[in-house]
Parts: structure tokens; sequence; C-alpha cells
């Protein structure tokens, strides 16, 4: 699979909805709809053309190797056990990039609304909560869901 961050700059690129922006990812690899909190992490869905997958995905500071998984507790009106899978370090920014799954227990907590907090575990004992603002995020996502299924002409599978 090839993944792309897409580097978005919230006022300025892809669709805003309120807190949240739907666009392309650069190369037109797929399609996104993401967040982005005050401390500059980026919390969404990214859905690759060539593969017909989406993941959640999440940024923060707290380092990790590339392929390891860590326990993490995510919350909105729920909460949940979920894993994070270490992506790797952003090529654009001095963070580390998480996928989030399992995906329909994060879509659920998504789709809760209000305040999605994501607290990872690193091994060392070291830990992160990220805390993003989930208005606006399902017409954000809706937005990226339609331009995916119809370029891709089938509906995407998860990881």
């Amino acid at each position: 699979m090839k993944f792309i961050l897409a580097t978005i700059a919230l006022a300025g690129a892809g669709i805003a909805n309120a807190q949240w922006v739907a666009g392309d990812i650069d190369g037109k690899e797929g399609v996104y709809a993401v967040t982005q909190n005050d401390d500059g992490e980026i919390f969404g869905r990214y859905c690759y053309f060539e593969d017909k997958t989406c993941v959640w995905l999440v940024t923060n500071p707290l380092r990790c190797e590339p392929g390891a998984s860590y326990p993490a507790l995510a919350t909105s009106k729920d909460s949940a056990h979920v894993e994070v899978v270490c992506w790797g370090k952003s090529p654009t920014s001095n963070v580390y990039r998480y996928f989030v799954k399992p995906y329909d227990i994060v879509e659920g907590l998504v789709n809760d609304g209000g305040i999605l907090g994501i607290a990872v575990v690193a091994k060392n004992g070291n830990f992160r909560v990220s805390r993003f603002d989930l208005n606006g995020s399902q017409r954000a996502i809706r937005e990226s869901s339609t331009k995916f299924e119809s370029r891709s002409k089938t509906r995407g599978q998860v990881l």
C-alpha cells in the first residue's frame, strides 16, 4: 500500500467544514477528511483509490518504531480500547503518524460527535493524549466518501 500524508493548511486546502477539511491527497491518489487540533496534530480518514482502502490516522510527537503496535484508549461519547500502529515520522513535520484501528470502532466514536480523545501509551511508558473537535466531521467524511466511491467504483475496504 502506498500511503501519503496530505499536507494541509485548514484554511486553504480542500473544503472546510467547521473544524474539518475534505480534499484530494497530493497526487490524486485518494481523498481525505481531517481535522487539526491546537497542538498541530492531525486526525482523520484517508482513502486510497488503488488499494480501495480507508484508514484512520492520527499524528502526535510521541516517538514510535514503524510497524510497532501500541495500546490506546479512544473516547467521544463512548470509549473503547483501540490499537495504534506506527507508520513512522512525518517527512514534513516533527510528528509521528499512527494508524488507529479497528476501523469500525473508531468510525463509531467519530459518529458519536463531540470531542474525540486518543490516549496512546508507548512501550517505554510515555503517553500522549490528543483531542480533536468532531464538529463538521460527518459532512467532510460524507464529501470524501462520495468522491472515493465515485472514483474507485467500489466501496472501500478498511484496515
